[in-house]
């Protein structure tokens, strides 16, 4: 069943279509080129190995004196180490070289990844949150809270069980008795039934 769910389609890696939009009017020079090859270079493959449930990177480089370029990376979480790296290469190069040359900001949007930058923060400053745990570490934690409130429930059950356990036994043996009294007596009086001690 695996091999099946590995095999559809939604899975694979969709590079095309591909959507650009961009800042109208702004020119870049090779300098700025240069500084953004390198920062989509570095938040590509921070993105790539960001794991199962998020692939993800964001990041600046400064440009000149007060001037700062911003960058967003990310491909969907379904997408290999592999596939999103490439992803990522065929956004920045492709899509790039398409309509984002020598512009100052621009996105480029597929199916299975995306990239953004600007010369402007665009992302709005977050607190710091622990990186996402896996699904199996997230069950585990909701176990545990549930172990306890199972335990009384476990103790109170084994203790009905148990109680009707030793009721049951208990009158299983007193039957038990009575009835071999009853058979000793029953042998008893046709013993005497046989000698003739017992006129019928």
């Amino acid at each position: 069943m695996g091999d099946v769910i590995e095999n559809c389609k939604w899975l694979d890696l969709v590079i095309n279509p591909q959507t650009c939009l961009h800042n109208i009017g702004s020119t870049a020079d090779e300098y700025f080129q240069l500084r953004l090859g390198e920062l989509l270079s570095d938040l590509r493959n921070k993105a790539a190995v960001g794991g199962a449930l998020l692939k993800y990177a964001e990041g600046n480089s400064s440009l000149r004196a007060s001037e700062r370029l911003y960058a967003l990376v990310q491909c969907t979480p379904d997408l290999s180490e592999g596939d999103c790296n490439h992803c990522l290469d065929k956004a920045a190069t492709n899509g790039i070289l398409r309509c984002c040359l020598k512009q100052r900001g621009c996105r480029v949007l597929s199916p299975s990844c995306n990239l953004r930058f600007e010369t402007y923060p665009f992302v709005e400053a977050r607190a710091e949150f622990p990186p996402p745990t896996s699904p199996s570490g997230d069950r585990q934690k909701e176990e545990e809270p549930n172990k306890s409130k199972r335990t009384p429930v476990v103790v109170a059950s084994l203790s009905v069980i148990f109680g009707v356990a030793v009721v049951s036994i208990s009158g299983f043996l007193i039957w038990k008795r009575r009835n071999n009294q009853d058979t000793e007596y029953r042998e008893i009086q046709l013993l005497h039934l046989v000698e003739g001690r017992i006129d019928m």
